[in-house]
Formats: structure tokens, sequence, C-alpha cells
């Protein structure tokens, strides 16, 4: 987590810095090497990280981490799903929808099928509104947090 971040503040950005050292051997910069070489601190931040999920991947040792990964994974594709599956979801239910209402005609009833129409509609709206960027990032910085708050916990060996 670089230093200009305002996620966290900078006792325990410190903390997690000095523990990631200790865990990988990749010197974290400081917010001055930081400010000279923002390239430089960016790598060893990502190379950090990188080790860092790689000692962490253990489900049974840290669940919040795989379940909060499993829950970006989840968010992330479904934003990316979200531009084929919203418009072949909303061309189904319109061919439906004006074949249902042909039968409406005929029959002078609405059916359950008609009501079914109605109900996906409003939920395909729904998630048309719901899965957007700020909730994949969201889920990423929930991620993010659990991954870095396991720099927190006691040392096993």
């Amino acid at each position: 987590m670089s230093h200009d971040s305002k996620k966290t503040n900078p006792h325990t950005l410190q903390r997690w810095h000095r523990r990631l050292e200790e865990l990988t051997g990749v010197h974290m910069p400081t917010a001055a090497e930081e400010a000279a070489a923002p390239h430089a601190a960016y790598q060893a931040y990502e190379d950090g990280v990188r080790l860092l999920r790689t000692l962490t991947r253990s489900e049974e040792k840290y669940p919040l981490v795989a379940s909060t990964n499993r829950d970006f994974g989840f968010c992330r594709n479904t934003w990316a799903m979200k531009w084929i599956g919203l418009p072949t979801s909303l061309a189904v239910a319109g061919v439906v929808a004006l074949r249902l209402h042909g039968e409406m005609i005929a029959d002078g009833a609405v059916s359950e099928a008609a009501v079914g129409v109605l109900v996906v509609s409003v939920l395909l709206a729904a998630f048309w509104a719901w899965v957007n960027t700020k909730w994949v990032q969201q889920a990423a910085e929930r991620y993010a947090f659990a991954l870095l708050e396991t720099l927190d916990l006691p040392a096993d060996d």
C-alpha cells in the first residue's frame, strides 16, 4: 500500500510495511523513496503483495482472505459478463413478452408466465443498476484489506 493512500493511517501502514519486509524480504519504500521513484516503489509493493498472496493461500488458515477473494472474483466476473448477459436476457424476455401479449389478446387474461416476465424484467433492471464498477471496486478493497490484515496476525514459526 502506497504512502499516498488515504485508505489507512500512517501507523498501520508503517506496521504493515515492516511486517511485509520481514515475511518477504522485499524492501518497502519510505515516503521519501516513493516520492523520488514512484515506479520502483509500485514494483516493490506489487512484489511484496504477490508474495503475501502466496503465503496466505491456505483456506483453512486464512478463511477471510479466501472468502473475500472469492467474492471479488464473483463480482469481477459478473461485471465482465454483464454486457453479454443483459442484452441476451432482455432479448429473450422481449420475445416471450411478445408471444404472451398475443396470447393475452386471444384469451383476454393475464397468464402466470406474463407475471413471470414482469418479475424477470424488474430483476434485470435491478441487476443493471447494482452491478457496476463501484461494486467491483468495493469487493476488491475488501479482499485487499483482508489480505493486508494478515500482516497483523502473530508469526507462526
